[in-house]
């Protein structure tokens, strides 16, 4: 099978319907002239004509880029429908422009609720992606019928903004349709790969980016979730959109415990809140225990090798406590659920 090679470190091949990256979990998926060859879309068949273009500071590629590289499956498809109704509170539809997440943290819900329900690639998840290319032209007919004051919510099921995104701009497309409506939108996400949409999120009236940020320590984020961003790009990232004037708030979720209960932890994560301007942290608890345990007590305790014992661990009440005593302390707004 014939290997096209791509300067620095990508690698790609063709066989019918798949395309196979070896890939960073970075921003940078930067195709050239040779991946054309292969039928892969450009960049420019993936904007309006009136979207413009976006860079982005390739300085901030040092904080963000991750050093760990795996194979990822991608496959292009056609979607019928990319608004889907949900019965949670804080959002009457969900968007999701891609199925599977590169980022393939070890706490995620999405692959819990696949094996449930009897689909495919609950075991793999992380490994492969299925990107819906033809994202903004559905969501453009769909927000026609949809009722001016509904909620939105983007990434439920997946990080709208994974690597694969610099290359698809598929999300992007779908923020550039959305930007012409007054619904809210809340955008849930961990990458700073945003940051190149900040022009389109000033266009919205009410959007609110929900950052993901489980832990504000490199060595805990290095071993439960070692494809996302760094902890460094997601604090640049909430300092940027904040002085571009979006809402930010902090998703203190999953709450690991074994590693956040206690209070040197705690303390450390409100106060680094609060010295990037954060105001609004929500603090989930870790679900689906049951389904994650193994897997998670592997990982906490290849953790606990690194950085030695716990002092003084405390429990999920009174760590919860100590994180309200905190936040107001330091005038942060914390929603526990």
């Amino acid at each position: 099978m014939p290997t096209h090679i791509i300067p620095q470190f990508l690698r790609i091949w063709r066989v019918p319907q798949k395309i196979f990256v070896l890939t960073e979990a970075a921003l940078g998926i930067q195709l050239t002239a040779p991946c054309r060859t292969l039928g892969l879309r450009t960049h420019n068949n993936a904007l309006a004509p009136d979207q413009g273009t976006c860079r982005i500071d390739l300085s901030f590629r040092r904080v963000y880029n991750s050093i760990r590289m795996r194979y990822v499956q991608v496959q292009e498809i056609r979607c019928k429908r990319l608004l889907h109704r949900t019965g949670a509170s804080f959002a009457e539809y969900t968007i999701n422009p891609y199925i599977g997440c590169t980022f393939g943290c070890s706490y995620c819900y999405v692959p819990v609720l696949r094996a449930k329900r009897g689909q495919d690639g609950a075991d793999c998840w992380g490994s492969w992606v299925q990107v819906k290319v033809n994202a903004p032209d559905v969501v453009r007919r769909e927000m026609l019928s949809v009722p001016r004051d509904a909620d939105l919510l983007l990434g439920s099921a997946t990080d709208a903004w994974q690597p694969l995104e610099e290359r698809y701009r598929v999300t992007r497309g779908v923020l550039y349709e959305l930007s012409f409506y007054p619904n809210r939108l809340t955008i849930l996400t961990r990458s700073p790969l945003l940051l190149r949409d900040i022009d389109l999120l000033q266009r919205f009236k009410q959007v609110t980016v929900h950052l993901s940020l489980p832990t504000v320590d490199e060595q805990a984020r290095r071993v439960f979730e070692p494809y996302a961003p760094t902890v460094a790009g997601r604090l640049e990232l909430t300092r940027r959109l904040l002085r571009a004037g979006v809402h930010v708030t902090w998703a203190w979720c999953a709450f690991l415990p074994g590693v956040e209960n206690t209070a040197e932890q705690v303390r450390h994560y409100v106060r680094t809140a609060a010295e990037v301007g954060v105001r609004e942290i929500w603090m989930g608890r870790l679900h689906y225990w049951k389904a994650l345990e193994a897997r998670y007590r592997l990982l906490w305790r290849r953790y606990r090798e690194r950085t030695g014992q716990a002092p003084h661990p405390l429990r999920r009440e009174e760590a919860e406590q100590l994180a309200r005593q905190e936040c107001e302390r330091v005038g942060i707004f914390l929603h526990i659920s």
